[in-house]
């Protein structure tokens, strides 16, 4: 999704391979962990002169999407319309595979504001699948080179599943690390772009097992996301690094295509290609 470090989606994808993992590892850490925090972002200012983050109804980038497991496709990524989330407007973005144009995720919510860009959730139900927050941070303004901060750091939250067959579910934690690398070129299909302000976000996520008696190691995955924005047109450019205890998988995207307000890019695909309108 057109999302800047890490959606909802995304996050939701890092606890279904967390699950996944420590399955595999049953046998092998321990340990707890308590607190809370709300997730929300203090009110850094700065907004966003650039528009690195564009956000309009009609707004559309074509992705070419390589994946280390499951090859390569091609993605629309779309503004779609406006709705009332959480008594606020936000911008509904959906996903679409290029080839059958059916939707391939849920919709997302994005709500830009002068300190930042949030991922909300439709509802309290849906916040609780996604580590209980209804706001997630996904950019904090302003985007200056050598600026860092911790955008999301949770413990002690409930996995909905007993993986050690205590009878009591396990407990994870999320911490989320963001840094702004710096102002760099990147060169995709759509294009050179000389000012692309580079940002690296970096999500860790540790099961503990409630089982005292238990296990040596914490299983732990780490996601590394690179992303590069473009002035006026928004990510140009993404890729993942997930590493797990059983191993790794990478995911990329890069911009073919876009329209972004009155800048429109057509993209030259290959024949084999065919992007539904």
């Amino acid at each position: 999704m057109y999302k800047g470090g890490y959606t909802l989606a995304s996050r939701g994808r890092l606890v279904l391979a967390a699950l996944a993992l420590v399955t595999m590892l049953a046998g092998c850490g321990g340990g707890g962990s308590g607190g809370d925090s709300s997730g929300e972002t203090p009110a850094s200012g700065g907004g966003d002169p650039a528009n690195l983050y564009p956000l309009a109804v009609g707004n559309r980038w074509i992705w070419h999407k390589t994946n280390s497991i499951s090859g390569s496709s091609t993605k629309i990524d779309e503004i779609t319309r406006l709705a009332t989330v959480q008594d606020t407007q936000v911008h509904v973005l959906q996903r679409r595979d290029a080839m059958t144009g059916l939707p391939d995720d849920d919709e997302e919510f994005r709500l830009k504001t002068d300190a930042g860009v949030f991922s909300l959730a439709r509802s309290t139900a849906a916040a609780d699948l996604l580590l209980g927050l209804r706001r997630i941070e996904l950019l904090r303004f302003p985007l200056k080179a050598g600026m860092s901060h911790v955008a999301l750091d949770q413990t002690g939250l409930d996995l909905g599943s007993d993986l050690d067959g205590d009878g009591v579910n396990e407990r994870f934690a999320v911490r989320a690390e963001v840094t702004v690398s710096g102002v760099e070129t990147v060169t995709v299909p759509a294009g050179t772009f000389p000012d692309a302000v580079h940002v690296v976000t970096v999500v860790r996520e540790t099961v503990t097992l409630s089982r005292s008696s238990a296990l040596a190691a914490t299983p732990t995955s780490t996601t590394t996301y690179d992303d590069w924005y473009a002035p006026g047109i928004g990510l140009v450019k993404n890729s993942e690094l997930s590493v797990y205890p059983s191993g790794q998988e990478r995911d990329s995207l890069e911009l073919i295509d876009y329209r972004v307000g009155d800048r429109v890019k057509p993209g030259v695909l290959p024949a084999s290609w065919t992007v539904v309108s």
